[in-house]
């Protein structure tokens, strides 16, 4: 049906709908538990079915789903009336890595700039820290 009164689409194969933009919000729950909640662009009905995959296999049924949140495990979620397309995966960061520019040796007093990276989705923070243990 269309939002026209009277008007209807008829014949063969009949009206497809594509689910498109389905994605993992996440959510601190606590220090050790993070909220993963399988969100669709599209109105759902109440028998919508989500499930979820861990490093590519399915794990449970659900929109939502409690993880530690020191895993490092790759998590997406599929929409069971969906044509197949998973989620893009959420997962912690990986080791990251420090590198430091420029690479040659300094002088004291000179300046370098370090950049930390890891591979992560959502994107990591970073939090720098003194000798002293003090934090920038």
């Amino acid at each position: 049906m269309t939002n026209k009164p009277g008007e209807k689409y008829t014949g063969s194969p009949g009206v497809t709908l594509s689910v498109t933009g389905l994605q993992v919000q996440v959510r601190r729950s606590n220090s050790t538990w993070l909220e993963l909640t399988c969100h669709s662009s599209c109105v759902l009905s109440d028998r919508a079915e989500y499930y979820w995959y861990k490093n590519g296999e399915i794990i449970k049924r659900g929109s939502s789903l409690l993880v530690s949140s020191g895993s490092t495990d790759r998590y997406s979620c599929y929409l069971g009336a969906s044509s197949g397309q998973r989620s893009p995966a959420v997962y912690g960061p990986q080791r990251p890595s420090v590198s430091v520019s420029p690479s040659a040796e300094m002088l004291e007093g000179g300046s370098v700039t370090l950049t930390c990276s890891a591979d992560a989705n959502p994107a990591a923070s970073y939090t720098w820290y003194r000798e002293d243990g003090t934090s920038d």
